[in-house]
């Protein structure tokens, strides 16, 4: 086998991390597995979930996919992987490696998906729950669909015990998700509903929405009563326990719930989404809700996509008329190129000097851009860090947030924050010793059951009684101030990742992109950090840059999608 395929070489050019190498030769040691091909396969089985994959395609494997980075050495470009017959037939003969009924670290899947067994399970119970669902549903029509997409979702949703509701921002999803639960509960007045989000800011959001809704004079008494309850992260509705792997609720320890409806489920990861499936009764209701074409959990799987795609037999109903944006100018005409993977129209309503909503600009230098960050913020930084009362706060924090494609590097989020605290120190007088200072907003990046606060949090330093307190808003319209001093670990956010803004609004948001080839640059990444913006996106960054990630779809690896096209139970949508 080639030399640079070793685990050494591999682990020494960034293309497996020490933990790949540590599990790969546990496993080789206990089951006597030496053969190099063998080896490789486990440590890309163990690397592969690290990025996003929940497994390895043998079958589709090349070279270029063992290093996420692009910039690797010109005598690296010519790497032979081993040829796949002779390493299906190694990794058969493994004792690490077997099928899906054997007790062993790894399992092989119809000669071609090489997974960590975990991961395996996770995606097995899922099927197995899917299935339950879909043959349940076959007994249960709906009659012929009307013709108006959100009366077809409170028809499905009503014949079927789960259900997916897809659609960008702005297309009703909320008034949908009230006019479901209308119907649902003039058929089961005692129907008992929990609210989720896989987040603590999609939770508040979500929480927030419902509450707007429900205020509305169409919205009868019953739905309002039912469903004055607080959303929950999903970890906190399983039950999270400190030290532990496992939740409270699971198959033996079920939520008494009847319904349970999840939002930004497009941010849930395979095992969290398996985690779920397995805490429900047999006969609770499940209402996924999400945008199928945003960004996936930064953790292995793309389940809300894989759930949604063409080939999937789930009842589901995607919302396209959007109430927020024109589709044919503006962010909604661009927010729909770019899901279209349309890049010539994208780069056309750009270049659109008529419509100032959707702009591009090339990257500002580093010498140059404390001034273009000064001249975009300065009016906004000034007045964000003179903001008396929290109303005030919050509501400027959200007119504007710079959003990376990355959160390392010269044009990541975490060089920008220090961009920005360098135009404090100098154009506005605050000392860069100082830590706490008033009208610093923090995302919080670690989750903190002890004080409630959890990993996507955003609040903001504020003076109260003297002394500054970070402030964080709650569903019910009002703020918790916590000390500085008993925050868990927590960074600036004038700036922050893509992937950390989802669940987000915001009034105009500033999207900065590499200038550099990176495949984080997608599709899907494009399209998240401008459904963001309610009123205006910038874009720094080449047009090259656009482009590219436009024409880049995001592609996860796992059986999901595969085994949803041997599954044909029940008409998609129509």
């Amino acid at each position: 086998m080639d030399r640079r395929l070793s685990l050494s070489s591999l682990q020494a050019s960034g293309a497996i991390s020490p933990v790949d190498v540590h599990l790969t030769n546990l496993a080789a040691r206990l089951t006597n597995e030496s053969r190099p091909d063998v080896q490789l396969a486990m440590a890309l089985a163990s690397q592969w979930p690290q990025r996003g994959h929940v497994c390895v395609d043998l079958a589709k494997l090349v070279p270029d996919d063992l290093w996420e980075s692009q910039e690797i050495a010109p005598d690296e470009q010519d790497v032979v992987m081993p040829q796949t017959a002779n390493w299906i037939a190694s990794l058969k003969d493994s004792k690490a490696i077997g099928s899906p009924g054997d007790q062993t670290p790894f399992v092989l899947r119809k000669d071609r998906w090489l997974y960590l067994r975990r991961h395996w399970t996770y995606e097995n119970e899922i099927s197995i729950r899917l299935r339950s669902w879909l043959m349940r549903g076959q007994s249960s029509t709906p009659g012929p669909l009307h013709e108006d997409k959100q009366e077809q979702a409170v028809q499905l949703a009503a014949a079927h015990p789960f259900f997916i509701l897809t659609g960008g921002p702005g297309t009703g999803k909320t008034t949908t998700v009230l006019r479901i639960l209308g119907h649902l509960l003039s058929l089961h007045p005692e129907l008992r509903i929990a609210l989720a989000a896989p987040t603590g800011k999609a939770a508040l959001r979500l929480q927030e929405s419902i509450a707007a809704g429900v205020a509305a004079p169409e919205v009868n008494d019953a739905i309002a009563t039912a469903l004055l309850t607080q959303a929950h992260t999903l970890h906190r509705l399983l039950g999270y326990q400190r030290h532990q792997t496992t939740f409270k609720h699971h198959a033996d320890n079920p939520l008494p719930y009847d319904l349970v409806i999840v939002d930004e489920a497009s941010m849930m990861d395979l095992g969290l989404f398996a985690k779920l499936l397995r805490a429900l009764k047999p006969n609770t209701r499940l209402l996924l809700v999400g945008d199928r074409a945003q960004l996936p959990s930064v953790d292995a799987g793309a389940v809300f996509k894989a759930l949604c795609s063409e080939h999937s037999p789930l009842p589901r109903v995607e919302l396209t008329r959007n109430y927020r944006f024109a589709q044919d100018t503006g962010i909604g005409a661009l927010a729909v190129a770019i899901r279209n993977g349309d890049a010539d129209l994208t780069e056309l309503l750009l270049a659109d000097d008529q419509d100032t909503s959707c702009t591009q600009e090339p990257l500002p230098s580093a010498s140059q851009m404390r001034d273009a960050l000064w001249q975009r913020l300065g009016a906004y930084l000034r007045t964000l860090a003179n903001c008396p009362e929290p109303d005030q706060a919050f509501e400027k924090l959200d007119e504007l947030r710079i959003l990376c494609a990355h959160r390392r590097g010269p044009y990541g989020a975490e060089t920008i924050n220090e961009y920005v605290r360098d135009i404090l120190a100098t154009r506005m007088g605050q000392s860069r010793a100082q830590r706490w200072y008033p009208g610093r907003p923090i995302l919080i990046t670690e989750n903190d059951y002890a004080v409630e606060l959890f990993n996507g949090d955003t609040g903001i330093l504020l003076p109260w009684n003297g002394k500054l307190h970070a402030f964080f808003r709650t569903g019910d319209g009002n703020y918790r101030r916590i000390p500085p001093a008993r925050l868990p670990a927590h960074e600036s956010a004038y700036a922050m990742t893509v992937h950390k803004s989802q669940g987000s609004e915001f009034t105009d948001v500033l999207l900065v992109l590499s200038d550099q080839a990176s495949r984080l640059l997608t599709r899907e990444l494009l399209y998240t950090g401008v459904t963001r913006a309610r009123n205006t996106v910038s874009i720094w960054g080449p047009i090259s840059s656009v482009r590219a990630s436009v024409e880049r779809p995001l592609q996860r690896t796992s059986g999901l999608a595969a085994w949803f096209k041997t599954v044909k139970l029940i008409p998609k949508e129509s």
